[in-house]
């Protein structure tokens, strides 16, 4: 009998839309739901929808931690001392030997995995931010001391604006680093995600499923970075071109 229930069980998951958890008039196949091409599709945008919203959100939040951690740097020789150290020896640890620490420290729900991928991004931001400050010409600052702007005034109408052109590949390095990060994170202990759906397929040797999230991924990819280009000609459209991509 527990062999019967085993096979079905197996024979369940094989079909299309196994990983589809229920809803919006569609039962779960785990349920005893007849196989269905519209659960494998809801499925499939679930699980996208999952794992493209945490990505932003770490996006988002590492983004913010490290430009503000790398501007802290040449704000004062106080925030220098306080804040370099420990950045610079954070950057050299693996990022995905971090998934366990993570998972450990956060657990493995929607924070610990935002929390990991914000740290992954936060450490390269803070690096670029860090280099393309010190490559801001000096007479820009100089130009505004003389004209009397404050230090808060010189940040945000000189430096910021200075350093968009030199962020541009930090931003793309942060989309690719991002993606790693996101499925490195569903790969240990995620209920959702297309990591989720590789480690299910995993289990069962359905290469096909595997391919298939794999072929998503480089969608999903390559069109995240047609929309961060776009947006970053937006943000620099002011700057000449000569000499950028």
């Amino acid at each position: 009998m527990a062999q019967r229930s085993s096979a079905a069980r197996q024979a369940a998951s094989a079909r299309p839309g196994a990983t589809w958890q229920g809803g919006l008039g569609v039962p779960s196949v785990a349920d005893g739901a007849p196989r269905s091409y519209l659960a494998a599709v809801l499925s499939i945008l679930s699980h996208s929808a999952d794992t493209i919203g945490r990505l932003a959100v770490g996006l988002l939040l590492g983004g913010f931690v490290g430009l503000g951690l790398g501007l802290a740097v040449s704000w004062s020789r106080w925030t220098r001392r306080v804040v370099e150290l420990p950045l610079q020896l954070l950057r050299t640890l693996p990022l995905l030997a971090m998934v366990p620490l993570f998972q450990l420290w956060f657990g493995t729900d929607f924070l610990g995995k935002v929390l990991f991928i914000g740290y992954g991004i936060a450490v390269i931001v803070f690096a670029g931010t860090v280099n393309a400050v010190a490559n801001v010409p000096k007479i820009y600052v100089e130009n505004a001391e003389m004209l009397g702007a404050s230090r808060a005034t010189l940040y945000r109408t000189v430096i910021l604006p200075a350093i968009l052109p030199e962020m541009q590949s930090t931003m793309f390095l942060c989309l690719g680093v991002g993606w790693g990060a996101v499925l490195g994170a569903e790969f240990l202990g995620a209920q959702s995600g297309l990591g989720y759906i590789i480690v299910y397929a995993q289990q069962f040797a359905y290469l096909d499923r595997m391919f298939l999230i794999a072929l998503l991924f480089v969608l999903y990819t390559s069109l995240s970075y047609v929309a961060v280009r776009r947006l970053a000609a937006r943000l620099t459209d002011w700057a000449p071109r000569t000499g950028r991509a």
